[in-house]
């Protein structure tokens, strides 16, 4: 039998949530089904990928040069796929659309996060999408997004396939930590997306207090105002900028609580990888959350928007007001149902019936 060939566009393969969603969806998919390739700028990979999976790379990063154009035609022509699968950014996205429909092959379009006109590539990106993409696939649902990215997603009869979650056992806790100092975490890009300016906002109201720290891991381009920020709220001895960590099971694993802020989201990722590990999760209360979790005692819900809110939920559980067993219970019930195999399997299905 014919094997399906897949090739994936992106723009990196480490740090970010969709960079490692491919890299376990590659590794995991059936390889007697389906040759997968990848395209990339960055071919650093956060996970080992299998030896048998074809990656490209750009020469150069200048990604509107005619440079890059041909190596992405050269990609296409060399592994020759049946199905293109364009993720991200914007700068990749549109050119491997574009690309990829002048050389007639099918293309499957990712949406990611809330899908809106939040920068001025954001229009040049749906323009591609709505005119070259056969299909779209999203890790969640659209409700949230734009209403003209909601319609292309019923244009293009998309799909909703849901990120699916691996964790080594070697970080599954048997239960709650032990009463003292109270390690806080917060794991995401430092950008306005994730929060992170309001929680420190909430956590200042809590500097008085001596039962906590908090370590930050991740990078972006809210970094210099956090560390700003820091100074100016007293936090700087209380609060660490971590930056990137390759091992960030570990992390979650050795923390008493993790905090997820964030104002919007596609799927959440750490959520879903906290919950498997055991490790207890303030987490707001935006669509994204609330349509994976429910009406379920998983997570301590709080408004994003809220800094006070955010305060005193913290505050409550330091002060012992939460049934944590009972939260991470709950939690790994749910998180159990986005396994790395479902994912997968969905995928190849969803390729098969395009190809």
């Amino acid at each position: 039998m014919r094997k399906t060939r897949v090739l994936h566009f992106i723009h990196s393969l480490s740090a970010g949530g969709a960079e490692r969603q491919l890299c376990l969806l590659c590794t995991a998919m059936d390889k007697q089904r389906f040759d997968v390739g990848i395209f990339c700028v960055n071919a650093e990979a956060s996970i080992e990928l299998d030896e048998r999976i074809r990656v490209y790379t750009a020469d150069s990063p200048r990604l509107a040069s005619p440079v890059f154009f041909s190596n992405l035609a050269d990609s296409v022509r060399d592994f020759k796929p049946d199905i293109a699968h364009i993720w991200l950014p914007a700068s990749v996205s549109i050119a491997s659309l574009l690309v990829n429909k002048l050389l007639r092959c099918k293309t499957v379009f990712s949406f990611r996060n809330k899908m809106y006109f939040h920068r001025w590539l954001s229009y040049p990106e749906y323009m591609a999408a709505l005119l070259f993409a056969d299909r779209i696939v999203s890790n969640h649902g659209v409700e949230d997004s734009h209403r003209l990215f909601r319609n292309l997603y019923r244009l293009k009869k998309g799909r909703v396939i849901r990120n699916g979650v691996s964790v080594p056992s070697q970080y599954r806790r048997a239960g709650a930590a032990a009463a003292g100092v109270r390690r806080l975490l917060f794991v995401g890009r430092l950008t306005a997306q994730k929060n992170c300016l309001r929680l420190l906002q909430a956590l200042a109201r809590l500097r008085g207090r001596d039962d906590w720290r908090m370590d930050i891991y991740g990078e972006g381009e809210q970094r210099a105002q956090i560390a700003a920020l820091l100074r100016q709220r007293g936090l700087a001895d209380r609060v660490r900028l971590c930056g990137f960590c390759d091992n960030i099971y570990r992390e979650i694993h050795s923390a008493d609580l993790l905090l997820f802020p964030s104002l919007y989201e596609g799927m959440p990722n750490v959520l879903v990888e906290s919950m498997t590990i055991g490790t207890p999760v303030l987490a707001s209360s935006i669509p994204a959350n609330t349509g994976l979790i429910g009406d379920r005692p998983a997570v301590i819900w709080t408004d994003p928007g809220d800094a006070g809110d955010m305060a005193a939920k913290i505050a409550a559980f330091l002060d012992g007001e939460y049934d944590i067993d009972a939260l991470v219970a709950c939690g790994r019930e749910i998180a159990g149902q986005f396994k790395l195999e479902t994912m997968a399997r969905e995928y190849e299905q969803f390729y098969t019936e395009l190809g």
